[in-house]
């Protein structure tokens, strides 16, 4: 079958209009450095890509309220830490003052410093992270701990014993631990140190059992503490790797080699432009002849 000028002019335009839309193509994929710019260009890869971009996206939310937790760990390890230091004050300043070789007003005077330490252990108790409690349980919003004017005088809880967990990876890491202990064991001892340095040697040898026992409390939250802390560690640790492997099976997917691709848009450059050249040479025959 005889090849007309007109088909031969028509399969030219054709072929120039193919060689653009893949010259378009790969120049978009040397700029922007990816294969996959719409999905349609590969329905499956596309269908992939979402799915990854849905997992890490989980990843990095968890990720995120990792290091909120974290924070908040961080926050009740120092509490306590300072906590457990403030009991090991006051006990020492009870084992002088049980000693019978002081004077009431002796006692007086290491009763003004250990209130000064009760106090300092109410802050501590009432330690907040951005505005939350954290020694509250769910009751982040209020001050849980507050002294009761007496007599006798004691601390009271107005929080709940909600231990609030956070999901971290694939798993749920609690976070402080909710009061009322050791917190008001801790206050209570306090106070009744306090109390019996203003009394007797004889009552302040007896108030340093429970300063003895709400130290060792305190001692249990802190190691409960430090046990998130190294579980909240250990998790990130592992999302991080995950995060990283996403990523790597995304580049996979996705990324075009850019050596390879500048080569092949190169010599889709010089097909092009040979291409232009053949049709207007047919072009410029047919006008002659037309002429």
């Amino acid at each position: 079958m005889r090849v007309t000028q007109n088909q031969r002019t028509s399969s030219s335009l054709r072929d120039i209009q193919s060689a653009a839309q893949q010259l378009s193509t790969l120049e978009e994929q040397v700029s922007s450095g990816t294969r996959i710019r719409r999905p349609s260009d590969d329905p499956i890869v596309a269908g992939r890509l979402l799915t990854l971009d849905a997992e890490q996206g989980r990843l990095e939310n968890s990720e995120r309220m990792g290091q909120l937790l974290g924070a908040e760990l961080e926050v009740a390890d120092s509490a306590l830490q300072a906590l457990s230091a403030a009991l090991a004050r006051a006990r020492a300043l009870g084992v002088a003052g049980g000693s019978d070789a002081l004077n009431s007003t002796d006692r007086a005077s290491l009763a003004v410093e250990v209130d000064g330490i009760l106090q300092e252990a109410l802050g501590l108790s009432n330690r907040t992270l951005d505005g939350r409690s954290i020694f509250a349980g769910g009751q982040t919003n209020l001050s849980p701990y507050e002294l009761q004017a007496g007599p006798p005088q004691l601390a009271s809880y107005a929080g709940d014993g909600l231990t609030r967990s956070v999901a971290v990876g694939d798993i749920l890491i609690s976070a402080t631990p909710a009061g009322p202990e050791p917190m008001t064991a801790a206050l209570n001892s306090l106070i009744a140190l306090r109390d019996a340095l203003r009394t007797d040697a004889s009552s302040t040898r007896a108030a340093l059992d429970g300063i003895d026992s709400a130290h060792e409390g305190t001692t249990l939250s802190l190691a409960k503490v430090g046990t998130r802390q190294g579980l909240l560690q250990r998790v990130d640790d592992e999302v991080d790797v995950r995060i990283l492997r996403l990523l790597e099976l995304r580049s996979e997917l996705a990324d075009v080699d850019l050596s390879e691709a500048i080569v092949s848009l190169r010599e889709h450059q010089v097909a092009y432009e040979r291409g232009l050249q053949v049709v207007a040479r047919i072009l410029q025959v047919s006008i002659l002849s037309y002429l």
